[in-house]
């Protein structure tokens, strides 16, 4: 039997989103994306997260050994950017992972490191946030701010960049257009996202209370519900294969 393949798009639209802020329904996405968490077909999140946290794990014990007890501040900042720039293919595969549950496929721990080729790429655009936020932290203090005005910029960049490396992944934008982009949209559904992101403040919160085990499934949810909110506001495509009997598999 022949199969043709299509391309659908699942979801929202980036430019009707530019123009238009979607009606995003909150309820509806922490629902869904908690019941794909619980899913059999996520495992896989949990088994890539778990890979990736022991790999941070023992770079941060080899640098930790390498830099001895006293290590310049300095130094640690710049090789934390380092470490994470590196890793980035890593962290950018997990969020990937998390758009396709997100659409509903079943996925495996090993697509984690599917996305080296990448490294470049992600390892810019790691850099340009993370910097861009150290010196907006380092110009805050500079100018007394206290210690949690310093904290801002991360989570302001945090939520800036939400959008940043499915942009660049599923969508082939470089990392300066899909920042851009990122940035745009945050800015067209800033009420419904920044409310989410209060209501992820409260569940991480309640995850960190029993010995921090709360963050095997809160960080999995996390990863999906960005991944469904990739998929209402910007849109997947998926290649769909029909066979000759009209069946359908994405």
């Amino acid at each position: 039997m022949s199969e043709s393949s299509r391309i659908v798009v699942l979801g929202g639209d980036i430019e009707s989103s530019l123009s238009h802020p979607p009606a995003l329904s909150l309820w509806a996405l922490l629902r869904e994306a908690a019941r794909l968490t619980f899913h059999r077909g996520s495992a896989g999140v949990l088994l890539a997260l778990l890979a990736v946290t022991a790999i941070w794990l023992l770079l941060g014990e080899g640098v930790a050994r390498w830099l001895g007890a006293t290590p310049d501040p300095r130094t640690l900042t710049l090789l934390g950017l380092l470490s994470t720039a590196l890793l980035a293919p890593l962290t950018g595969g997990l969020e990937m992972m998390g758009l396709q549950r997100a659409v509903g496929l079943r996925v495996r721990a090993s697509r984690v490191f599917d996305y080296w080729r990448f490294l470049l790429p992600l390892a810019g655009l790691s850099l340009l946030v993370n910097v861009s936020s150290a010196v907006l932290s380092l110009a805050i203090e500079h100018h007394g701010g206290g210690n949690w005005l310093t904290l801002l910029p991360s989570v302001l960049f945090s939520m800036l960049s939400l959008f940043c490396v499915p942009l660049m992944l599923e969508r082939g934008c470089n990392p300066l257009t899909a920042l851009w982009l990122s940035v745009r949209l945050f800015v067209r559904c800033w009420q419904s996202l920044l409310l989410l992101h209060l209501l992820l403040l409260v569940l991480l919160v309640v995850a960190l209370l029993p010995m921090g085990l709360g963050l095997l499934l809160l960080t999995p949810f996390y990863l999906i519900l960005r991944g469904l909110l990739y998929r209402e506001i910007c849109g997947v495509r998926v290649q769909v294969v029909e066979d000759g009997g009209g069946r359908l598999q994405a």
